[in-house]
């Protein structure tokens, strides 16, 4: 892929806790519309990776650049303005709220500008859902009553309603 073709781009990402280095020159590229992921073993800095990319921590070396520009030290909510996100693995959907509901979330309070109102919201919410395999099984399902997988969704789901360019699911 040529560098005009990265929608994002990593150049031996660096990122060092003491003298441990959790993620050692890691370079990569993403196209627009690509999906890949990001695997291995407990430890090999999967998440710190996702946290460089999103702004959580400041890379020790190396380059992350979006679109052709650097955005390697902006803060979290500036990335995020870019449709730059990720979610997190531990699930806490809004308790009193269905998974329809916790997944239109995004579409409201998302970026700045992909917020929309509620009808909006709630389409967005029924396609993040149904691009994730899940429908929504009613209110049950926010209060415990759904399976895991079902309870995963809306963190993911919430994350497209707001229309990222690119997503760190972990």
């Amino acid at each position: 892929m040529s560098a005009a073709a990265a929608q994002l781009e990593l150049r031996s990402v660096t990122k060092r806790f003491g003298g441990v280095a959790a993620v050692d020159g890691v370079s990569f590229e993403v196209g627009a519309g690509d999906i890949i992921g990001i695997i291995g073993p407990n430890g090999a800095g999967k998440t710190t990776l996702l946290n460089c990319i999103s702004g959580v921590y400041r890379l020790d070396g190396g380059d992350i650049r979006w679109e052709g520009h650097s955005i390697a030290g902006m803060p979290p909510f500036r990335i995020a303005r870019l449709g730059i996100g990720r979610t997190f693995q531990i699930v806490r959907p809004f308790g009193s709220m269905t998974v329809r509901e916790n997944a239109a979330i995004g579409a409201l309070f998302g970026r700045e500008d992909a917020r929309r109102g509620p009808k909006e919201a709630f389409e967005a919410a029924d396609g993040g859902l149904e691009l994730f395999g899940t429908h929504d099984p009613g209110p049950q399902a926010a209060r415990g009553g759904a399976g895991g997988g079902d309870q995963a969704a809306p963190p993911a789901a919430r994350r497209g309603d707001g229309r990222p360019q690119q997503r760190g699911d972990r």
